[in-house]
């Protein structure tokens, strides 16, 4: 079953000219590319097992596309800062949806716990693998 048209028709119907700018682990490579628009933005900040990723460079050219590879450990504050306020208004916005309806389900470990998070993670946890601290 192809996996990346479901994805890219959902985000065309929401705006039908393609989105202006893709965050993304690097695995999504053919999803970023269908659903971005003329000059728009791919930030990649993750990458697959394999480390690389093959891109179609003479339609991104034509369409004037940008690739930005980010590394958030060496990020200044105020681009952090910055990050986390466009989340948050994308967050209030309902724009980013979490939890098991919307299929990316939330696995809380107390901070005792660590290592059990980890474990999960390792072992291919579907959803986000979330540590409380306080």
């Amino acid at each position: 079953m192809n996996l990346i048209n479901p994805i890219v028709t959902a985000i065309k119907k929401k705006d039908e000219k393609g989105v202006t700018t893709v965050e993304y682990a690097v695995m999504l490579v053919l999803v970023a590319i269908a659903v971005l628009a003329f000059g728009g933005t791919v930030a990649a900040y993750a990458s697959g097992p394999e480390g690389s990723v093959s891109l179609p460079v003479r339609e991104l050219m034509g369409r004037n596309v940008r690739w930005q590879f980010v590394l958030v450990y060496t990020m200044p504050d105020d681009a952090k800062r910055a990050a986390v306020a466009a989340v948050s208004a994308a967050i209030a916005d309902g724009a980013l949806r979490v939890g098991e309806d919307a299929g990316l389900p939330l696995h809380h470990y107390p901070l005792e716990e660590t290592a059990a998070a980890h474990d999960a993670v390792e072992n291919g946890a579907v959803g986000k693998v979330l540590i409380k601290v306080s």
